[in-house]
């Protein structure tokens, strides 16, 4: 079987459900999830969270990810790039076309003042180094 870099290559694993409910905590503390993280030679540091439609983070995982981001971005440069798109449960999403709904940078976040995607954003932050 061969793989393709970035893209899951056990589909049945991928789809599987994860049950956290047994690791529910005090004031409603469960996990949460990040759909994407890259690390550019410890220097950037990416943190991608995909939403559908018009879906906004819930406010415990809003907090992880800033606390993710303004704790690493005290060694490195980070950020977290939130992006939307309209795609069926049934079909696969293109991440690099997804367009960036707001993104977290040095202690706030912005919502970009013109359409960006993914990919684009990226790649800005990359030039910023």
């Amino acid at each position: 079987m061969q793989t393709v870099r970035g893209k899951a290559y056990n589909l049945a694993r991928y789809k599987q459900i994860i049950d956290y409910s047994g690791l529910l905590y005090e004031r409603g503390i469960t996990p949460t999830d990040i759909d994407g993280a890259i690390d550019f030679g410890d220097s950037l540091f990416i943190f991608i969270e995909l939403k559908h439609g018009e879906n906004k983070m819930k406010v415990g995982q809003r907090l992880c990810l800033e606390r993710l981001c303004d704790g690493m971005a005290k060694t490195r440069t980070a950020c977290v790039l939130v992006a939307n798109h309209s795609v069926e449960p049934e079909q696969e999403i293109d991440a690099a076309i997804c367009l960036v709904s707001e993104y977290r940078w040095r202690g706030k976040w912005i919502e970009p003042k013109v359409a960006t995607t993914l990919k684009g954003a990226i790649e800005k932050f990359r030039n910023i180094l």
